[in-house]
């Protein structure tokens, strides 16, 4: 009987982890992300994704708060293809 269990259990990890791949998949189809740098400190997610959308259908900008290791802001834009 423990062994149904495991076979089923392993059945259903290996389900979830294509399901979570196949969505991955589907994501990295359909977006690139863009990594930007050198861009002013007062800049918000509001300011760079205007700039960015005349380049392409923007889904998402995002600013770390600390800058990089040359002191420089960055920030990565996900674009929709």
């Amino acid at each position: 009987m423990k062994k149904a269990r495991s076979n089923r259990y392993m059945s259903d990890l290996e389900t979830s982890k294509i399901s979570l791949q196949s969505k991955f998949d589907q994501t990295s189809k359909i977006s690139k992300s863009v990594f930007i740098s050198n861009f002013p400190g007062d800049f918000t997610n509001r300011d760079l994704w205007k700039v960015c959308n005349d380049y392409g259908t923007v889904v998402d900008v995002f600013i770390p708060n600390k800058k990089s290791k040359a002191g420089k802001h960055f920030a990565f834009v996900r674009f929709i293809k």
